[in-house]
């Protein structure tokens, strides 16, 4: 074998090493292609999964409001004989979630909750005038609420805050319904503290 056959074998050689290597890299890059798709497969039905959810929950907002309006109700009966102002907030914040005011159901409620605070905490023989986040913060200090009503609590007063001092506010209508629940919860457990001090 002279020069040019060894040069000319080893060209050939070379040249099949070089396809065999791009053939595997391209095999191997099909595969990553078809898991990727695989995936992305699977990624958009766990999003549509996802969207049927929320949209039942959308389709459910109707009930939850039907069920916030027969606690109100409910609440009403329980404080007629106990605090009139009371009634007539219930009263207000049952038409308001009637005719789809929740932001401004629950500003009611917040005051409902606030003067239930007050009898609790604020006129406990102190002189100072307590805040509704004082009195949030003392409720839970005291266990007179739970983390969870506590939150819920914080989110009410921020509620309020925004809607009394800012102009075009907008909630999460999930975080409004979610509150509301809460606030009937609330202002049962409030209420039957303060009906018995």
């Amino acid at each position: 074998m002279n020069k040019k056959e060894i040069f000319l074998f080893v060209s050939v050689v070379m040249v099949i090493l070089i396809a065999i290597y791009f053939y595997t890299d391209n095999l191997k890059l099909k595969q990553m292609l078809e898991k990727s798709d695989s995936r992305l497969d699977s990624t958009k039905s766990i999003l549509n999964k996802m969207k049927e959810d929320i949209q039942k929950h959308l389709d459910s907002e109707e009930g939850i409001n039907e069920k916030v309006k027969s606690e109100i109700v409910g609440l009403i009966d329980k404080y007629r004989d106990v605090d009139n102002k009371v009634v007539g907030e219930l009263a207000k914040v049952n038409s308001l979630i009637a005719t789809g005011h929740n932001d401004e159901a629950l500003q009611s409620m917040t005051k409902i909750i606030e003067r239930l605070l007050k009898k609790i905490h604020g006129v406990n023989g102190d002189k100072k005038r307590m805040t509704l986040s004082n009195m949030i913060q003392k409720s839970k200090e005291d266990s007179v609420i739970s983390n969870e009503e506590y939150y819920a609590l914080q989110y009410l007063r921020e509620l309020r805050n925004k809607l009394s001092h800012e102009i075009d506010v907008n909630f999460d209508s999930n975080k409004s319904l979610s509150a509301l629940l809460l606030c009937v919860g609330v202002i049962v457990k409030l209420g039957s503290l303060v009906t018995r001090t």
